[in-house]
C-alpha cells in the first residue's frame, strides 16, 4: 500500500537527517491494509538494516518483534491487522556516522506531519510506542482529535530485549505477555468501532 502522501516525503530534507542518507523509511503494512488497522507500532528511527532496505523493523530487533507478535497472537480470536513506522523516517546517526542514536526533538518535530498523515490514513485503534522517545513524543505529535480517537500504549523496545538476552531473558516473556494483552485490547477496540461507528 502506498499512501498519497508518500511521495511528499521521499525527498524530504526538512531536517539535517535527510541530507545524510538517501533512504526514507516510511512504513510497512500487513497484507490487507484496506481493513481496519488494529495496531500501529511506532519506534524511534531506522537502524542500519532499515536504512539499507527502506523497510521499518527488518533488522534483528524487528525480527524479534515479529516473533513476539506471532506468539502473542496464538490465542487471539484473529490475527490483528498491523502497521509499522518510526518517529523519524531517516536514520538518526551520530556525527561520525558510526552509531545510530535517539532522534532529537527538532527532528521528531520535522517528521511529525508524516506521522499524523499516517495515523489519519490508517485510523489505527491503537498506537503502540516502542522505546522511550516514542513514548515521550507521540502524545505531543498527535493532535487532540486523534489522541481522543486512538488508544496510545507502550511496549519495551525489542532492541532492549535483545540486549537483555533475547528469547532467553525474563524481559522476553514479560514483553510477549504484555503484547498479547495489548493486541487483544486493540482487536476489541476495532470491533467496538465497527459495532458503534459514531461512538
Amino acid at each position: 500500500m502506498n499512501l498519497v502522501t508518500d511521495r511528499e516525503w521521499t525527498d524530504c530534507c526538512q531536517c539535517p537527517l535527510g541530507s545524510r542518507t538517501p533512504t526514507r523509511v516510511l512504513h510497512r503494512f500487513d497484507p490487507d491494509p484496506q481493513r481496519f488497522t488494529d495496531c500501529l507500532f511506532v519506534g524511534e528511527g531506522p537502524g542500519d538494516m532499515e536504512d539499507a532496505f527502506g523497510i521499518p523493523f527488518c533488522g534483528p530487533a524487528g525480527r524479534l518483534l515479529d516473533r513476539m507478535i506471532e506468539i502473542a497472537c496464538s490465542n487471539l480470536q484473529r490475527r490483528p491487522n498491523l502497521a509499522w513506522s518510526n518517529l523519524v523516517a531517516c536514520k538518526p546517526q551520530d556525527r561520525t556516522g558510526s552509531r545510530t542514536r535517539t532522534p532529537e526533538r527538532i527532528e521528531v518535530a520535522c517528521c511529525s506531519t508524516r506521522l499524523v498523515d499516517l495515523v489519519e490514513a490508517l485510523h489505527p485503534s491503537m498506537v503502540l510506542t516502542l522505546g522511550r522517545a516514542p513514548r515521550q513524543y507521540m502524545p505531543a505529535v498527535l493532535p487532540l482529535a486523534l489522541r481522543s480517537a486512538t488508544i496510545i500504549e507502550h511496549l519495551v523496545h525489542p532492541a532492549a530485549i535483545l540486549r537483555a538476552g533475547g528469547c532467553e531473558s525474563p524481559a522476553w516473556l514479560d514483553g510477549v505477555r504484555t503484547l498479547n494483552l495489548l493486541l487483544w485490547k486493540s482487536i476489541n477496540e476495532t470491533q467496538r468501532r465497527r459495532d458503534f461507528p459514531t461512538a
